[in-house]
């Protein structure tokens, strides 16, 4: 019955990954003004604007260990919106056609925010298309949650449930905030998110916290990052060497992606193979599928042709696999 909706709960409940805000695999802050995603499954984007800052926080109400601070420099006086979202995967919004949503989240304010009345937008939207997102376009757009929730400078929780259904022929959700900003910045113009969660129903539950492992398996799915470790040598596999200058690693992944990822490191010299000694790249680049990857790895010395060699990532250097939308 419908009076039972919210009471028993089968399966995950909460559409969104990494609502804690716990996952940072690129890192703990960024000033980027272009598309960025620093924690998890969670892009800013400032229109290239000056003195943001985004950030991991461990300022959070007491059941979370952190939040996504964002914060404009001291006296800046730019007060171009921040936008803040995350595109749902199509497969993960299966079910929500037809019904109501909630979206609820915890909040608050630094002692000078500027924003015009003290309070931060939220959206929800659907779509018709597959893994779309505002920054590429979306198809067949519908504004579901369009909300302003008042903020103080304690933590508080804000709910909003949807007027109407969810369009039976909707394929996705994206949550958007679009934060600005007034005059010039004092010295803790800033807001502070967490707990963010999207559900099935008109009403706003608990929090689902998730364990850590599978958290980060979700987040993993759609970017994973490979870091060596500061002091202890970081092997990553046995690659054929095709020549003396050149090897292939075959690369399984630790969870499937959800679409072929593109690569990245820091450095291609990072990646060295072993002869005898540690032979440095050159250069390296990647063939992918959603289950493996093929690291090419060239510009070395010495390598036994048609043979193999321990490969490793060295100097606290990283290389990624990125599948988001």
């Amino acid at each position: 019955p419908a009076s039972l909706e919210n009471t028993f709960v089968s399966g995950r409940k909460n559409i969104i990954i990494n609502g804690g805000m716990q996952l940072a695999q690129r890192g703990t802050s960024t000033t980027s003004g272009a598309q960025a995603y620093l924690l998890d499954r969670f892009y800013t984007y400032q229109f290239n604007a000056s003195g943001r800052t985004v950030s991991q926080s461990t300022d959070s109400p007491d059941e979370f260990s952190n939040s996504l601070k964002v914060i404009r420099a001291a006296n800046n006086t730019a007060t171009t919106s921040v936008y803040l979202s995350q595109p749902i995967e199509s497969k993960n919004c299966v079910g929500t056609a037809g019904k109501k949503i909630t979206f609820s989240f915890w909040a608050k304010k630094g002692a000078n925010w500027s924003a015009s009345g003290g309070t931060l937008p939220v959206t929800v939207t659907s779509g018709t298309g597959t893994d779309q997102s505002f920054m590429a376009g979306v198809t067949g757009g519908v504004t579901l949650i369009n909300s302003n929730a008042s903020l103080t400078t304690s933590w508080a929780k804000y709910s909003f449930t949807s007027s109407e259904l969810v369009p039976t022929n909707s394929t996705q959700l994206i949550y958007q905030t679009i934060a600005g900003w007034a005059g010039t910045a004092g010295a803790d113009d800033s807001f502070y998110i967490t707990g963010i969660q999207l559900e099935i129903g008109e009403t706003a539950t608990d929090f689902e916290h998730r364990g850590y492992g599978e958290e980060l398996a979700l987040c993993q799915r759609y970017y994973e990052r490979y870091s060596a470790h500061a002091s202890i040598e970081t092997l990553i596999g046995v690659a054929a060497t095709l020549t003396t200058t050149r090897a292939l690693l075959n690369f399984q992944y630790l969870v499937p992606k959800r679409a072929a990822p593109t690569f990245s490191t820091d450095d291609v010299t990072d990646f060295e193979c072993l002869h005898g000694s540690w032979v440095a790249a050159t250069n390296a680049t990647s063939i992918a599928n959603t289950l493996t990857a093929r690291i090419d790895m060239s510009g070395m010395s010495s390598l036994l042709a048609k043979g193999a060699a321990e490969t490793r990532i060295e100097g606290g250097g990283w290389f990624a696999f990125d599948a988001e939308l």
